[in-house]
C-alpha cells in the first residue's frame, strides 16, 4: 500500500508520516519530513518526546478555527514553531469540532452523507479556503530545521484536502492519493468508537449514531467531489492549483526538491 504510515503515539491515533509514498515518476517522499494529523491536545509526555526527538518536529500548521484552538489548544512543544492557518472561518457541522458543533452533530440524523459531499465542494469553491491552502503550500516550500506537521481536529477533511493537494503537487497518482485519504477511517476508528459510546450513554438514537459515523468518517465520494469541483472550476486540477492556489512552477519545484528522493 502506497500510503502514509502511522506515527506510534500513545494518545493520538491519526498522526502519519508521508515518508515512503512513491510518485508516478519513481520518486519517493522523504521520511520524517511531512506529517498529517488530527488535533494534538491529548499528546502525552512520551508522545511529545517522540515527535520532537525521533521525528524531529519543528513546525506545526494548525488548520482549525480560533474557537477550536481555544477549546483544545495544542500543547507547547520544545523548539517547535506553531502557525495558525484557518482553512474555514466558521463552525461547520461534521468538519469543525468545538463544543457547540459537536452538540449539533448529535442531533443531525438526516442527509449526513450529502452534507459532507457538499461541504467538500464548498471548500474548493471558497476563495478564502483557496487562499489558505495556497499559504499552506507556500509555507511548506520554505526549508525548515526539521519536519512539518499540519492538523485540524480529526485530521480527515481539511487535512484530507490539503494532503491530497500536496501529494498531487509532488507527483503522486490520484489512485494513491485516494487510498491514503480512505485509510483515515482505519486510523480514526478508536476515536470514533469512543465518541459513539459516549453518545450511546446519552441515549442517542440509531439515526443519530449513523449520522455520527458519517460525519466522523471519510468516503471516496467526498474527496472525488472536491477533485471534480476543481475540474468544473478550472478545467483541470493543475489549472486549479495554478490559478486558485497560486502554485507556480518555482514553488512546485521547491516542494519536489525539498521532499522527494
Amino acid at each position: 500500500m502506497n500510503i502514509s504510515k502511522r506515527i506510534p503515539l500513545q494518545k493520538v491515533y491519526n498522526t502519519r508520516d508521508l515518508g515512503g509514498i512513491t510518485t508516478q515518476n519513481g520518486g519517493r517522499i522523504r521520511h520524517k519530513q511531512l506529517y498529517r494529523s488530527g488535533q494534538l491536545y491529548f499528546l502525552g509526555h512520551d508522545d511529545k518526546e517522540l515527535l520532537t526527538g525521533d521525528y524531529n518536529l519543528r513546525d506545526i500548521i494548525d488548520f482549525r478555527t480560533e474557537k477550536e484552538r481555544r477549546e483544545r489548544p495544542d500543547p507547547a512543544l520544545n523548539l517547535v514553531r506553531a502557525t495558525p492557518l484557518e482553512i474555514i472561518k466558521d463552525e461547520t457541522l461534521g468538519i469543525t469540532h468545538d463544543e457547540e458543533s459537536d452538540k449539533k452533530l448529535l442531533s443531525a440524523a438526516q442527509d449526513a452523507h450529502e452534507s459532507m459531499t457538499n461541504l467538500y465542494k464548498e471548500i474548493i469553491t471558497s476563495d478564502y479556503s483557496a487562499t489558505k491552502y495556497s499559504e499552506f503550500l507556500h509555507l511548506l516550500a520554505k526549508p525548515s530545521n526539521g519536519a512539518y506537521l499540519w492538523h485540524c481536529s480529526a485530521g480527515k477533511d481539511r487535512v484530507g484536502i490539503g494532503t491530497a493537494v500536496l501529494l498531487y503537487t509532488l507527483g503522486v497518482s490520484l489512485d494513491d492519493i485516494m487510498e491514503d485519504y480512505l485509510a483515515t477511517s482505519e486510523f480514526l476508528q478508536p476515536e470514533v468508537e469512543h465518541m459513539i459510546k459516549s453518545a450511546q450513554d446519552m441515549n442517542a438514537g440509531d439515526d443519530t449514531i449513523e449520522a455520527m459515523r458519517v460525519f466522523m468518517g471519510v468516503d471516496e465520494e467526498y474527496l472525488a467531489a472536491a477533485l471534480h469541483t476543481m475540474l468544473d472550476l478550472e478545467g483541470s486540477i493543475d489549472n486549479y492549483l495554478e490559478r486558485r492556489l497560486k502554485l507556480d512552477a518555482h514553488t512546485k519545484s521547491a516542494l519536489r526538491t525539498l521532499y522527494l528522493d
